[in-house]
């Protein structure tokens, strides 16, 4: 398995306990998949082992949803990178939740889905 991914223009690549994500618009991500309070509730929630393998996820997912929403890059990691807001976050993150709870569900893996979707 490769550790970088090239979804549409953007890259996701994976490291040594973070994921780096350089969107279609250029803008670029470092993202830690260190557990926030309150993730090991969500994470077992969704039926992830931890708030670590939850986090590993949860942005390359942002990027394979607004790839096939045809968007030009997610709205909430255009605003982690310093951009606008999108009055639709929340929606997005629900996608991606449910995607995530799926997955976890089936015993599937992100990398299920980029080594079929990825270029």
């Amino acid at each position: 398995m490769p550790d970088t991914y090239r979804i549409g223009g953007a890259t996701i690549a994976f490291k040594q306990g973070w994921t780096e994500i350089k969107l279609n618009s250029g803008a670029e991500l470092s993202i830690p998949w260190t557990e926030q309070p309150g993730q090991a509730e969500e994470a077992a929630k969704l039926g992830y082992r931890s708030a670590r393998d939850l986090n590993r996820d949860h942005d390359t997912i942002h990027v394979l949803v607004a790839d096939l929403l045809t968007l030009p890059d997610s709205g909430p990691l255009t605003y982690a990178a310093g951009g606008a807001k999108d009055p639709h976050w929340y929606l997005e993150e629900n996608i991606v939740f449910a995607i995530q709870a799926y997955l976890a569900a089936k015993g599937w893996t992100v990398e299920r889905l980029l080594e079929r979707y990825a270029v």
